[in-house]
């Protein structure tokens, strides 16, 4: 708890002195420091986290450990260059882009039970279409010359990001009894990490520097949550987190409606962005704007096909279900039958037995029962005395 409390009084205190002015070389060893806390959080909370999710947090704090290098290796950069901004692109982007990489398999293979692979990867490409289609319209006049590919390269950090969010997402979505809040706070850092990395793209193909100072603000509040998701783990308090508190069926997926309006804000967005490249005159935003409508579309008839695909083959299982509920009903009413009759003969056999007993006690003169009295006595007495020899 201490450490995340030192976590936070960092940002607070990175945030305090962006606003204020403070120079650049002050914000980004602020901010080093800020990623450096997160990693021995996300190794203990791999120490401390449940089987079933131990692969996600192994592969989640590996990254993080690649976060901080990649921006150690850029501070090296920035130090040595006279702290100045150093290139658009560097060594540091390809160990972020491993990073990232690492972040979205760990994803994949933790969540993979709660998610469909085809539904996660179509909700990723709307939420990637419409975040592309957003960024077009951030750098329009950038992409009236084309895409270069310092343009390429600095927009495939946010890219990964927003994939991350995405994945996140559709476990929310696909996964009844609701996904940990460790991973809810993952994605919720994904949102930050990813418009930190739009506002450090913006700033290089607008200005052409590397400018860290806006974008390491939402960057770090990406990375406050993750402190946050490791610190819930360690101290034990992760629990499962519903996307709705309306009842459902278990086992199945839950999200029809999140999956309609994150459909619509994506239609919204691109359509947005078309009409911007229309109004500006900028035919690349325009493209952009069309293709990802064109794509968000096609996306949702491609999900909304398997969940029809996927329901008429639940429906084919349930109706199994029921036949079989159905015969095993009829087996067992069969079988209440037989026992039913068979208790019939039992108490008519216990009957003639009685009556057995009485017709020899009356031919015997009482002497059968005075028989059977006696030797009822004898055998308590044996084991009255089996009793106390033992003892």
């Amino acid at each position: 708890m201490l450490v995340a409390a030192a976590g936070a009084g960092v940002f607070l205190t990175y945030g305090a002195a962006t606003v204020a002015g403070a120079p650049d070389t002050a914000l980004t060893v602020l901010f080093s420091v800020v990623v450096a806390m997160v990693v021995p959080l996300a190794w203990w909370a791999f120490a401390r986290i449940p089987a079933e999710f131990r692969r996600l947090s192994g592969l989640l704090a590996l990254g993080a450990t690649l976060w901080l290098a990649g921006t150690l290796v850029w501070l090296f950069y920035f130090l040595a260059g006279g702290q100045k901004p150093p290139g658009v692109l560097g060594p540091w982007d390809v160990i972020f882009g491993f990073a990232y990489l690492l972040g979205i398999t760990a994803l994949v293979v933790g969540l993979r039970p709660a998610v469909s692979v085809r539904h996660a990867a179509l909700d990723a490409s709307v939420i990637l279409a419409a975040g592309l289609a957003f960024g077009s319209a951030l750098v329009g006049r950038e992409l009236e010359h084309g895409i270069t590919a310092d343009t390429a390269g600095t927009l495939l950090r946010p890219t990964l990001g927003i994939l991350m969010l995405a994945l996140v997402l559709s476990a929310a979505l696909g996964r009844w009894d609701g996904i940990p809040i460790s991973v809810v706070l993952v994605g919720a850092a994904q949102v930050f990490l990813a418009l930190g990395g739009l506002v450090y793209s913006y700033d290089v193909i607008q200005e052409g520097v590397a400018n860290f100072r806006w974008a390491g603000l939402s960057l770090s509040v990406g990375a406050a949550f993750s402190m946050g998701a490791a610190t819930v783990i360690v101290f034990g308090r992760d629990r499962p987190l519903r996307v709705g508190t309306q009842a459902r069926i278990p086992h199945h997926p839950f999200g029809a409606k999140g999956v309609l309006y994150l459909a619509l804000s994506a239609i919204a967005v691109t359509v947005g962005v078309a009409f911007y490249g229309n109004a500006t005159e900028n035919e690349a935003v325009l493209t952009a704007g069309l293709a990802g409508s064109v794509w968000v579309g096609a996306a949702m008839a491609l999900r909304a096909r398997s969940s029809i695909r996927e329901l008429e083959v639940a429906y084919a299982e349930l109706e199994q279900a029921h036949l079989a509920l159905e015969r095993a009903n009829d087996d067992l009413a069969e079988a209440n039958e037989g026992l039913a009759g068979a208790n019939v003969q039992i108490r008519a056999m216990h009957a003639a037995f009685e009556d057995l007993l009485v017709i020899v006690d009356e031919r015997t003169d009482g002497a059968m029962g005075e028989l059977i009295e006696e030797a009822g006595e004898d055998l308590a007495d044996f084991l009255l005395r089996y009793r106390r020899d033992q003892n």
